[in-house]
């Protein structure tokens, strides 16, 4: 059996999901004219993205879109629309392309496939 999420994993879990939720509120600004708001969210997520995640791209990059394919999903099913069907294919094709680009790269160096924790430490050297 897999061993659970750490605090610490946990937290920066739901970091990456505010982080998703963030980005979302910005399209749905820059959607209704509000750019100013739109800038301030943008920089605040972007400045936690530096802060946490810039050694852990692969990482955010993952939770990021299995977030986006959950919110959006979830969503789809309470109000059907033809641009939420597509986000939520376009976001689990693009998780798929990430964990199969992941895994390909690290086989080619040479590199096991690695553990679920060892996607949180910041000496991964993700290229992403």
């Amino acid at each position: 059996m897999a061993e659970p999420l750490s605090g610490r994993e946990t937290l920066l879990v739901f970091l990456i999901f505010g982080i998703t939720l963030m980005l979302t509120a910005v399209v749905n600004d820059v959607y209704r004219g509000k750019h100013r708001d739109a800038a301030l969210i943008l920089g605040v997520a972007g400045m936690l993205f530096y802060i946490f995640f810039r050694h852990r791209k692969v990482l955010f990059a993952i939770v990021a879109l299995v977030s986006l394919l959950v919110t959006v999903g979830l969503n789809s099913l309470a109000r059907p629309s033809l641009l939420g069907s597509l986000i939520t294919a376009g976001s689990g094709a693009a998780l798929y392309v990430v964990i199969r680009w992941d895994t390909r790269r690290r086989a080619g160096r040479g590199l096991r496939a690695q553990a679920m924790h060892k996607f949180f430490d910041k000496d991964t050297g993700d290229d992403l």
